[in-house]
């Protein structure tokens, strides 16, 4: 029997953690639901260096992917659009590092 793409996403998920690809933490009680997830060593061969985040509700939105920029020193924010039904994907946003390092500098 074929696997749904989820049942197939959770069990790459379940090993990039057994294997140290990836470090990730979940939090949940009735207030405070999240996901940490920390990239381990993503230049390294073989390690995860993207996440992408999608939306299962009756709201409808497009997913983000997400991964760090060691040029520009910060995080890549990417949204996907459609070209005679081909997926491509652009950068929506730029999140430096360090940005908020100083509370009392203001950000440019």
């Amino acid at each position: 029997m074929k696997k749904l793409a989820v049942e197939i996403a959770t069990e790459n998920a379940i090993e990039a953690i057994k294997t140290r690809r990836i470090l990730a933490e979940v939090w949940g009680n009735k207030d405070n639901r999240k996901i940490n997830i920390s990239f381990n060593y993503p230049r390294n061969d073989k390690k995860i260096n993207e996440i992408e985040i999608s939306l299962s509700d009756v709201r409808a939105s497009d997913g983000i992917k997400i991964n760090y920029d060691f040029d520009r020193d910060g995080y890549v924010i990417m949204q996907p659009y459609y070209v005679d039904g081909e997926e491509h994907w652009k950068e929506v946003g730029f999140f430096m590092s360090w940005a908020l390092e100083d509370e009392n500098t203001e950000i440019n």
